[in-house]
């Protein structure tokens, strides 16, 4: 749910209206961009990157702890990023 005393994630400087509709959500989410590659092997964790077109806000608020706390979460506005390598 979004509401006008969430703070915004760095997604709401993005262009994308698919990723500005996730500006507003629990997740600490990084545009796909080098700073977010960097700080993911800065502070050894994995990247998560949906491959699903949406999520639901729900999915967000569940797993908001473990997806913010463990990984870095890397949007892109359709997924065409698939194959990371190491």
């Amino acid at each position: 749910m979004t509401t006008s005393t969430q703070i915004p994630n760095r997604l709401i400087n993005e262009k994308s209206p698919y990723l500005l509709q996730h500006a507003h959500n629990p997740v600490d989410w990084w545009p796909w961009c080098d700073e977010a590659f960097a700080k993911a092997k800065a502070e050894d964790k994995p990247i998560f990157l949906p491959i699903m077109s949406s999520l639901k806000s729900f999915i967000f608020q569940a797993f908001n702890y473990l997806i913010s706390s463990h990984n870095i979460a890397i949007g892109d506005e359709q997924s065409l990023y698939l194959v990371l390598n190491s």
